[in-house]
């Protein structure tokens, strides 16, 4: 039995409607970016979640099952009334590889924008950024050691089969 539960009032609503995750590998850090289709959206989503999440707070998960992987990102908040965690469930790809070798356990985290008639840069990168340096790569069987992992994997395989 755990030691303390949040209220249903308070439990973690699962953001799952953007695009897909993007990464950019030349800046100091890698970065990584959830991408959504309309700008509006995104900026209300970093303005009033992840703008209040305390830096150090902030976790990552990548959560491989076969050719697949689970993003899994969520934070600590003061506010618990508006607790928000992301999770998609995307194909692997050589991006994704790039980041897993390459992120040396931080990144910066940033939010993009698809704009599907912009060819020289369909992906304009919002400014804001937080910087992420719990960033973990878990096998489906590794899922029950880690809390956001878990939760999400629990909450949400019902809405991707």
């Amino acid at each position: 039995m755990p030691l303390f539960t949040l209220p249903n009032e308070y439990a973690i609503q699962w953001i799952d409607d953007f695009i897909g995750v993007g990464y950019r590998f030349y800046d100091l850090r890698m970065n990584v970016f959830p991408i959504f289709s309309d700008k509006k959206q995104a900026n209300k989503i970093w303005e009033n979640v992840i703008k209040w999440w305390v830096d150090p707070s902030i976790k990552i998960r990548f959560v491989e099952v076969d050719d697949d992987y689970w993003f899994v990102m969520g934070g600590d908040t003061p506010f618990p009334e508006s607790n928000k965690s992301f999770f998609k469930v995307l194909k692997k790809s050589e991006h994704y590889e790039r980041f897993k070798k390459g992120h040396d356990g931080e990144a910066y985290l940033r939010m993009g924008i698809y704009r599907e008639k912009n060819e020289s840069s369909p992906v304009e990168l919002f400014k804001k950024k937080k910087l992420v340096t719990d960033i973990k790569f878990l096998q489906e069987s590794q899922v029950k050691d880690d809390e956001l992992a878990r939760n999400c994997l629990y909450h949400n395989r019902s809405k991707t089969t």
